[in-house]
């Protein structure tokens, strides 16, 4: 037989509202502390689960935000940036008695039309995306589109639209005043989807190259035929730099995705989203060199 708050409250000889009330938190001082902690044990050993999608019919907020990831060619390599930003988002939602929908995409194109299409069925109440390569002023267009409390998971070239990004700018410098001592000059970034860098850097002693995965490390080396001693692998994965020279970066997903959570309350509330929170800064202290087994 399934479980209601009615059957709660006749078990218990107190009014459906009551029980409501104390399920929902919403007690104030007009039910006694020994009530409320009845109401709540029959409630577990009755095995009650509160049905939501009841709640948000008669509340109108709907418990669901849609988390969208655009589908990336090279999953094999980036799959830790889903999972990471997937396991956390899920888990900073249920904190907070929400759900997560997950909505991979192609164009920004598709996220408006899919987006569009939950909202108008009443089936999503925020949205959360991260930004194509080289797409941000799109992906904004088509978040703005959908007239839901939405966040973007990167830096938008719109600064003015509520974002949270872990500042990967800073990185760069801090990595090269770690390498100075050794000679290096200049630090370059390079992934393994762009083109080999010129000869001139390739042949310039004095510049090193940091890279996010392993596929980068070794077409760098490989490919381009620059020593081991000038790439450096910069990731929060232990396990990738058990056989790398490189950098160990806290990983700040789970700050980033409770960020994203405030903003999203925030815009619900109709209330200004501060620039303070839109960016996590990394410091020194975020960053640890490990297995540094050459000189420049």
């Amino acid at each position: 037989m399934r479980i209601t708050q009615k059957s709660i409250a006749e078990q218990l000889g107190v009014s459906t509202m009551t029980v409501s009330r104390v399920l929902a938190g919403k007690t104030g001082n007009k039910v006694s502390p020994e009530l409320i902690r009845k109401i709540q044990t029959a409630a577990k050993n009755a095995g009650y689960h509160e049905n939501r999608l009841a709640k948000a019919m008669r509340t109108g907020e709907v418990p669901l935000s849609a988390l969208c990831l655009h589908r990336m060619n090279h999953f094999g390599e980036q799959s830790s940036y889903w999972l990471d930003l997937m396991s956390n988002y899920t888990e900073v939602l249920f904190e907070h008695q929400r759900e997560t929908l997950f909505i991979p995409y192609d164009s920004p194109e598709e996220l408006e039309k899919r987006l569009t299409a939950l909202s108008s069925a009443g089936l999503i109440s925020s949205a959360a995306a991260n930004i194509m390569p080289g797409k941000s002023a799109e992906v904004t267009a088509a978040m703005q589109a959908v007239r839901l409390p939405y966040v973007l998971l990167g830096n938008p070239a719109d600064k003015t639209v509520p974002y949270v990004y872990v500042d990967n700018d800073d990185i760069n410098a801090q990595l090269l005043d770690m390498l100075r001592p050794s000679g290096a000059k200049d630090l370059i970034w390079f992934s393994e989807d762009m083109p080999l860098p010129d000869q001139t850097a390739v042949q310039n002693p004095d510049i090193c190259f940091q890279v996010s995965s392993i596929a980068g490390f070794t077409r760098l080396n490989r490919m381009a035929k620059i020593p081991e001693s000038r790439i450096f692998l910069v990731t929060h994965r232990q396990e990738q730099l058990n056989e790398y020279s490189g950098f160990l970066v806290r990983n700040h997903t789970k700050e980033r995705c409770r960020r994203a959570w405030h903003l999203l309350e925030l815009q619900k509330k109709n209330q200004p989203v501060p620039d303070e929170m839109k960016i996590i800064r990394i410091t020194p202290d975020d960053i640890m060199r490990i297995n540094m087994k050459y000189e420049i």
